[in-house]
């Protein structure tokens, strides 16, 4: 779905708070920087720092963090999940290709190497 530039900033802008919320301000600081490239023009992706923003990496985020109504976009696995994309590949390892994005109070954002796929891995210890 491709949204408004004002509509984008406005979803930026609650993902920054969201991030400072549980003391990510790297992340705000990225996401700064991404406010103000919109304003000079959309563009496809926008590199930061370790994150490459668009729209798409902007909604996943939402989704991690749990930010209404993007609360129930991002799946919430158990710890050690494997990508549910991959697990019916014909490469038998293809599943494990899995890299944390971060980690967040309520757990670890996770993401698929092979197929992007994103998820929220819940702590189950202490």
């Amino acid at each position: 779905m491709s949204r408004t530039v004002e509509e984008l900033q406005e979803m930026v802008a609650t993902l920054g708070k969201a991030a400072m919320g549980i003391g990510r301000s790297d992340l705000a600081s990225q996401l700064r920087i991404y406010s103000l490239s919109l304003q000079r023009g959309p563009g496809e992706k926008f590199n930061a720092g370790s994150v490459h923003w668009s729209e798409e990496s902007v909604v996943d985020w939402l989704g991690l963090f749990q930010v209404p109504p993007y609360a129930d976009q991002c799946p919430i696995r158990p710890e050690q999940a494997r990508c549910e994309k991959c697990v019916a590949s014909p490469n038998p390892r293809a599943y494990l290709h899995v890299d944390t994005l971060a980690d967040l109070p309520s757990g670890r954002a996770r993401k698929c190497r092979k197929c992007g796929a994103v998820w929220l891995e819940r702590r189950t210890r202490q």
